[in-house]
């Protein structure tokens, strides 16, 4: 078994896949999938095999010249291209010299691979400068495009790559894996946060998430009664609009399952989002009729598609904190 599938198990059938058949990779693949799946780690591991001299199956042999050089993480025929600072796009002159670097006959292995993450982050002078490589790639060469939006991506850019989707587990696995690194409390709840992405669900805990979500479910709580959603949206947007909005979600889940009886108290804690929080989410289900609870999901879902937008996010938690009053006071 692959060193990657053993420490992401739910990546198993991707890693199968896209290993079955190594000679006949193609010159473009496209990773697809929310972020915390794992895609940039399974890139750098099928780099790995790729670059190898020797390989054994599925696994690189870890004693020839390229393994070596790629464990020393200075390996010549491998590039991985990502934005220079932290929210910045990447450029077309980075784009340049990938395209000149392309052009050099690999050093030590048979071809040269490159990674490109995320590949959504590219200007579009970027993104048309790489198109060029894809109609016409050099011979050998493996190009793999990382995108948690891959609906950002030019269609000429989609259309020239043989796309790998990435699907989340479901919950029973994720929580096995978040369990077996050590996660105990606010593991549900991580993981409806993080939209079952067990990676980002570990990086939500890892960041004291649970101390952050006591503070969302307060702060909704006490908006029906006396809260000020303005000041409410600016400490959401402090602590990272996606991660509230997407706990939000989970939470209105949990009110919309209580409100048609489709889960219950003495069910499994994994039936829930937040399963310490079922007090508050029957009286809730008690008040607000589903169907309101459903329409102020239809536009959380909104919202949190239109984060990837320039919208301003502090007015956007802002409208769905004003909604939720309305339906809840």
């Amino acid at each position: 078994m692959a060193a990657i599938t053993q420490s992401l198990p739910w990546l198993d059938d991707t890693w199968a896949k896209l290993t079955r058949q190594l000679e006949r990779t193609p010159h473009a693949l496209l990773f697809a999938g929310q972020p915390g799946l794992g895609k940039n780690r399974l890139a750098i591991e099928f780099a790995h095999l790729l670059l190898c001299m020797d390989p054994t199956g599925d696994t690189p042999c870890g004693r020839c010249k390229s393994c070596q050089l790629f464990a020393a993480t200075n390996h010549p025929d491998m590039k991985v291209v990502t934005p220079l600072e932290e929210g910045k796009a990447i450029g077309i002159d980075q784009i340049r010299e990938l395209n000149r670097y392309l052009t050099l006959t690999p050093h030590t292995s048979a071809r040269k691979v490159i990674v490109i993450s995320p590949a959504d982050e590219m200007t579009t002078a970027a993104a048309n400068s790489l198109l060029k490589q894809l109609e016409e790639p050099p011979a050998g060469n493996v190009l793999m495009l990382i995108s948690h939006q891959p609906h950002r991506l030019p269609p000429t850019i989609r259309s020239r790559c043989a796309r790998i989707d990435f699907r989340a587990p479901d919950v029973a696995e994720a929580t096995q894996w978040l369990e077996s690194q050590g996660a105990k409390e606010g593991v549900a709840a991580a993981l409806a946060a993080a939209g079952n992405a067990p990676l980002a669900a570990l990086a939500l805990l890892e960041q004291d998430f649970i101390a952050d979500r006591n503070s969302y479910l307060t702060d909704l709580l006490s908006l029906t009664r006396d809260g000020n959603p303005v000041r409410c949206a600016e400490r959401w947007q402090k602590s990272g609009s996606e991660t509230a909005l997407a706990w939000m979600q989970g939470f209105l889940l949990d009110v919309l399952k209580a409100s048609l009886g489709a889960a219950t108290a003495e069910g499994k804690s994994s039936d829930w989002s937040n399963p310490d929080a079922l007090e508050q989410i029957n009286i809730i289900a008690r008040q607000v009729p589903a169907r309101q609870t459903a329409e102020l999901l239809e536009a959380l879902n909104e919202s949190r598609r239109l984060l990837t937008t320039q919208v301003d996010e502090r007015l956007l938690i802002e409208d769905i904190l004003i909604r939720w009053n309305r339906v809840a006071a």
